[in-house]
């Protein structure tokens, strides 16, 4: 083993240190292991948010969008469809009908995008809901003032007025879904803005919808170039952005908190070699170079750092198993989350690990030159 190594971990061994170099050595641990168990926990829950979100929007959003390029309505499609079905990724197509309408209630008046589909489609509904009469979001049926069971009064951009009965209300948890859309059977939305046989588009579900963007350029290249098509997450690549900017942003400053536990080790590390430039000095009498005391005081440096890194990796599994058997309530409207949500991902991890024990090293730097440029004549004069 080399002597600077032998050297920094007898030095940082508990056995006939005193009292204070002990107490500056579990401080410094203690910082360094808080910070990265803090930095790790806070990752994990934007890791689990960003996991229910992501979840939600691909409950909500349809995965995969096929219209035409200047959204004129579709009457021969059949073709189309049998086109998209060959393709095997492809679970399932269906027509809609999607237009802009107002829904008049004892509430007032709201404006919402009417979305109208088969039977056969996924709502976040029963299908019996849908098939006799309209489907509602929970804050679009709250500003109208109505409950399942009562009716709505319905206006097509075209003028067209009808009225329907509310036979389900659902929560997504997403304000914009909640608020902005309602569902109904596409041959009764036909025939209430007098559409024909005619729908806006296609709906795709895919086995595979983390892969909807990749699906949706294979759909496009078999279409001809009057139509376009769409998936969930260019949809909504604003909000996807967004959660991750937020990580990225959070990782900054939680770094911040890293560097002030650091600043604990750089601290700790002057004091211990002030008290110990006799023993520098004899280390330097005894030919150590400059380049040797360099490394003894850095690897100690780090070898603090990296007991501190595995002590606060440690502590976050724990803490977040704890958040995870005993979770933390949320309020109401958190996205439809009953719970604070806590995904762990060993890439968060290892990362966290290499930024500390990088900085560590930075740190032990300035101490490290320190104690190197004690000659040996000044550090037993004054050691």
């Amino acid at each position: 083993m080399r002597y600077w190594l032998l050297y920094a971990l007898k030095d940082l061994s508990l056995k006939g240190q005193h009292r204070f170099a002990l107490l500056i050595i579990l401080l410094s641990l203690i910082g360094v292991a808080l910070a990265v168990a803090l930095t790790l926990v806070i990752l994990s829950v934007a890791n689990g948010l960003k996991t229910e979100l992501t979840q939600l929007l691909v409950k909500m959003t349809p995965h995969i969008t096929v219209r035409h390029a200047r959204n004129e309505i579709l009457y021969d499609y059949e073709g189309i469809v049998k086109q998209i079905e060959k393709i095997p990724d492809v679970e399932k197509v269906y027509p809609f009908l999607s237009t802009e309408v107002l829904i008049s209630g004892p509430g007032g008046v709201e404006g919402a995008i009417l979305q109208a589909v088969p039977e056969t489609a996924d709502v976040p509904h029963r299908v019996s809901a849908l098939r006799s009469g309209i489907i509602l979001g929970e804050n679009l049926a709250d500003a109208l003032g109505v409950q399942t069971g009562e009716e709505v009064t319905l206006t097509a951009p075209t003028g067209q007025r009808g009225e329907f009965s509310v036979t389900g209300i659902f929560s997504s948890g997403l304000y914009q879904y909640d608020r902005g859309v309602s569902y109904m059977l596409l041959s009764r939305a036909q025939e209430f803005i007098s559409a024909g046989t005619g729908i806006s588009g296609l709906l795709c579900k895919v086995k595979e919808p983390l892969r909807a963007w990749s699906i949706a350029r294979t759909i496009g290249q078999l279409l001809p170039p009057t139509y376009r098509t769409d998936s969930w997450d260019q949809v909504n690549r604003n909000v996807l952005l967004a959660l991750s900017l937020q990580k990225r942003a959070l990782l900054i400053v939680l770094f911040f908190v890293i560097l002030i536990a650091e600043l604990v080790i750089v601290s700790s590390m002057t004091m211990r070699i002030s008290g110990k430039a006799k023993e520098i000095g004899i280390l330097n009498a005894l030919g150590v170079t400059k380049r040797g005391i360099m490394f003894i005081f850095i690897t100690e440096g780090i070898s603090i750092a990296a007991i501190g890194v595995g002590s606060g990796c440690i502590l976050a599994i724990l803490l977040s198993i704890a958040i995870r058997m005993l979770p933390l309530g949320l309020p109401p409207g958190s996205y439809g989350l009953r719970y604070l949500p806590v995904t762990m991902a060993v890439g968060d991890f290892v990362l966290v690990s290499i930024l500390t024990l990088g900085a560590s090293f930075l740190a032990s730097l300035y101490p490290a030159q320190k104690a190197a440029k004690l000659s040996a004549a000044e550090a037993l004069r004054y050691g």
